[in-house]
């Protein structure tokens, strides 16, 4: 009994893990199809913001850790990755070139949705889920991993990304 039940730890530590690394590189990669993300570029730095709720706490400090043995900087500019409690976002959004959330109260998550839509922030999330309540950019855990674009809330953000991007996406309508 002993046995399976820490197979099925190791199982779960090896599947989400696997998931966070993915969301790590595909989501930063996605940055630089951001066709105005140099004018979203305060101090001469990205400032990708997660936010995580407590539950959560570990699973974002993973997330920045993958992030940062991949990615020192994007397109030229260095990248500065903040931790952000879901009780302490409203006073620590400002000046945030990107956001991922993980699940989060559905009044922080209108916040920050709201947010980052009058600011053209792309948000990405770790769960499909999150595209209706109007994430930017999710990723399909098919076959294949591929992101699922967000086409109201792009539109509505007025961000332009490029066409390379929208051709390997699945849309999200």
């Amino acid at each position: 009994m002993i046995k399976i039940f820490i197979s099925l730890i190791i199982f779960f530590n090896f599947v989400f893990g696997s998931d966070l690394l993915i969301h790590s590189k595909v989501f930063t990669h996605i940055l630089n199809y951001d066709r105005n993300l140099d004018k979203k570029i305060i101090d001469k730095e990205i400032k990708f913001i997660i936010i995580y709720n407590n539950a959560l706490e570990n699973d974002a400090k993973n997330l920045k850790n993958f992030i940062l043995k991949k990615y020192k900087s994007i397109k030229n500019h260095p990248l500065n990755i903040v931790l952000i409690k879901e009780n302490n976002v409203k006073k620590d959004l400002k000046d945030a070139t990107a956001i991922y959330l993980f699940n989060l109260s559905d009044e922080i998550l209108d916040f920050v949705i709201n947010f980052a839509t009058k600011n053209h922030i792309l948000t990405f999330a770790n769960k499909l889920e999150m595209l209706k309540r109007g994430v930017s950019i999710a990723l399909s855990a098919d076959r294949r991993v591929k992101p699922i674009i967000n086409k109201k809330i792009i539109k509505k953000s007025d961000i332009q990304l490029n066409s390379t991007l929208l051709k390997v996406s699945k849309i999200y309508e």
